[in-house]
């Protein structure tokens, strides 16, 4: 397994409201802020979401724990 060569991006709309009344952004919208931040196409900010996606999962699946500064560990 590694990092998808191109961007399989969430489908139903770029963001939602969860029943908690709070704004969800799903995966379409992350790679979408990506792109506009970094001025990059839709489909490489996506392809480096997966990317980054795909390597936490990995590492989770190995049992590692995987922390990012700002956001929190994932055990």
């Amino acid at each position: 397994m590694g990092c998808r060569q191109t961007a399989q991006l969430a489908a139903g709309g770029p963001s939602s409201l969860h029943k908690s009344g709070r704004r969800h952004v799903n995966k379409a919208e992350i790679a979408k802020r990506m792109a506009d931040r970094w001025e990059l196409p839709e489909p490489a900010a996506g392809a480096a979401l997966d990317c980054m996606l795909d390597t936490i999962g990995e590492a989770r699946a190995k049992g590692e724990d995987t922390q990012l500064a700002g956001f929190g560990v994932l055990p």
